[in-house]
């Protein structure tokens, strides 16, 4: 029923077929996935010059995954990412000012949302 699971509760899959024997049955394995909001704001430190990305982009490799996940960058240097496993990754900034490449760490709490606050990217 929809009262059994949190509704921030996300799966692979909402349905599954089966076709069990006559007087038999049948298991259906509905993966579910734990993960959970992580917010910012993004900053590059360029030298002694802070540059918030603006209208750019940050891209996270997740190992296991074949896409990386990714999360265009507001105004003021916001991103959202929603489909993101607690963990370090490594992350590129690409912005009209050039790219930053660092570790991207969505930690911080075991609440489903965590705003991460600040988050610098220091070009090499």
């Amino acid at each position: 029923a929809d009262t059994d699971v949190p509704i921030e509760t996300t799966f692979d899959a909402y349905e599954s077929w089966l076709a069990p024997p006559e007087h038999g049955g049948g298991i259906a394995h509905l993966r579910v996935r734990g993960d959970r909001i992580f917010t910012g704001r993004l900053v590059v430190l360029d030298g002694t010059n802070r540059v918030v990305p603006r209208f750019g982009r940050i891209i996270v490799r997740v190992p296991g995954k074949a896409a990386p996940v990714v999360s265009d960058i507001g105004e003021d240097g916001e991103f959202f990412f929603d489909q993101l496993p607690a963990g370090d990754y490594p992350a590129i900034v690409r912005y009209k000012g050039g790219e930053c490449r660092f570790t991207f760490a969505a930690n911080g709490g075991t609440e489903k949302h965590a705003d991460l606050g600040e988050v610098l990217c220091a070009v090499s």
